[in-house]
């Protein structure tokens, strides 16, 4: 069994690089060559196999529709949620920016 280890993490907590058998990918690599739901995984060794759980989906870039859908129901506003989300943002009326 080749030996896995994660070098780095993004600040989403997902792997940004990990080194397999002495080969280093990224965690994007990785997710498209296994074809996973997310670079956000952890795995087990079951024997001669490897077990992989993964956490999310996409990319990790951008807003989750599942983490803004749980802070909608938690009582967040849109406002809320959309800065959590994406930092160094403001907002205004669309007609002063406009008119």
């Amino acid at each position: 069994m080749p030996e896995i280890r994660v070098l780095s993490k993004t600040e989403g907590h997902r792997i940004k690089k990990i080194e397999v058998g002495g080969t280093v990918f990224t965690g994007p690599e990785i997710r498209n060559k296994l074809g996973l739901r997310s670079a956000e995984f952890t795995w087990r060794t079951e024997g001669d196999k490897i077990a992989i759980t993964t956490y999310g989906y996409g990319h990790g870039v951008g807003m989750s529709q599942w983490g803004a859908n749980g802070m909608a129901k938690e009582g967040h506003t849109a406002t809320q949620i959309l800065l959590h989300y994406y930092t160094g943002i403001s907002f205004a009326q669309a007609s002063r920016i406009l008119s």
